[in-house]
């Protein structure tokens, strides 16, 4: 009876002593992790684990490889790996021991699930489609801001850039524009306008030359004439006077006049 007493008492004796080493049985302190049921202390951020501690030792750690990282402190063995941007993505900060790879959306593209350090999901700009155009251009935090095209203008195309575009203002038009489509003009139109405006030009400058020379003939026979006549039948005229201290006779002859024709 005895010694089965003893025997219980030896038994009692280890559990409790186990169970001291081994902390609470709900859990240990903050700051420590359970290995083989004893609390080890965790590795800071950045490291990780490198033997685990016993009821003799403390944890040993080490610094994380290179592309890899632990943000918190932990009683990893290993470190996790860095991540990589996906498509959509670019890299705002690099991987570290200490945090992960930081992305952001790429341009093109608009965060719609932000959270406390980056961008949870980036998704591409939608297109405003024809018969809209951009109002507001896609930014990081906002998606592309689309409106209707007004009477006047029309867009085409699926675009996260175009605008609104002014009709063509046409002399002759053959179907009036919609806000998805440009007026549409006759083809004689440019071709009339390409030919004879140069025609046109061409016409005017021959005419102009012509009539130069036309008139520069004209003046010069005038010239000529009036010249040749000037020398044939020169003008004479006399005079006579008398005076009580002196008489004489005064003859005046009109001097010839000559024109000049122009140079041509």
């Amino acid at each position: 009876m005895c010694a089965a007493m003893r025997m219980s008492g030896r038994a009692i004796l280890v559990v409790f002593t186990v169970g001291m080493a081994a902390g609470p049985v709900s859990g240990c302190k903050e700051g420590e992790y359970r290995h083989n049921g004893i609390c080890c202390p965790r590795c800071p951020p950045g490291e990780r684990v490198q033997d685990h501690c016993t009821a003799e030792a403390g944890t040993t750690c080490l610094p994380c490889e290179e592309q890899t990282h632990q943000t918190e402190a932990s009683g990893d063995e290993v470190c996790k790996p860095c991540s990589k941007c996906p498509a959509g993505y670019f890299e705002l900060q690099k991987c570290s021991r200490t945090q992960d790879t930081v992305c952001d959306c790429s341009e093109g593209f608009h965060c719609t699930n932000l959270t406390h350090s980056n961008c949870g999901e980036c998704v591409p700009h939608r297109p405003c489609p024809p018969g809209q155009g951009v109002e507001q251009p896609g930014a990081y935090r906002m998606d592309t801001q689309c409106r209707t095209c007004p009477i006047g203008s029309f867009s085409d195309e699926n675009s996260t850039t175009q605008q609104c575009r002014n009709w063509t203002d046409c002399v002759n038009e053959i179907s009036p524009g919609t806000n998805k489509s440009d007026t549409v003009c006759s083809q004689n139109q440019h071709v009339l306008v390409k030919v004879l405006v140069p025609v046109t030009l061409v016409i005017l400058f021959v005419l102009l030359m012509v009539w130069q020379k036309e008139i520069a003939k004209i003046y010069s026979d005038f010239v000529s004439r009036f010249n040749k006549e000037s020398i044939s039948t020169p003008v004479q005229e006399h005079g006579q006077c008398d005076s009580d201290t002196a008489g004489g006779k005064l003859a005046v002859q009109a001097s010839s006049v000559k024109l000049i024709p122009p140079s041509l």
